[in-house]
Parts: structure tokens; sequence; C-alpha cells
């Protein structure tokens, strides 16, 4: 599992959909992408599953 990998590889190309890929140094240290998941862990899920 590589999860850092992965959102280093979205954080990528979110900047490149949106055409923001700052060259000057000041911009470079202003720019920032988050990521979230919108997912529990698959324990909290076989649980809920399991309660059902």
């Amino acid at each position: 599992r590589n999860f850092t990998g992965h959102a280093l590889c979205a954080a990528d190309e979110a900047l490149r959909d949106a055409e923001l890929l700052p060259t000057e140094e000041e911009d470079k240290e202003r720019t920032g992408v988050s990521i979230g998941g919108g997912i529990g862990s698959i324990s909290d899920i076989v649980e809920a599953a399991q309660m059902i």
C-alpha cells in the first residue's frame, strides 16, 4: 500500500488539471492541495455490515 504515493500523484494531477503550476518560489510556497477520503476504516464497514 502506497497511500502517500497515490496522494502525491493525485495532488500533481489536480494542479495540472487546474493549470496551476507555479514557477515563482513565493507562489510555490503559497500553493497547496487538500486531499481527503470519504470512507471509514474497513473494520468500521465490517462492523456496520454485521450489525445489519
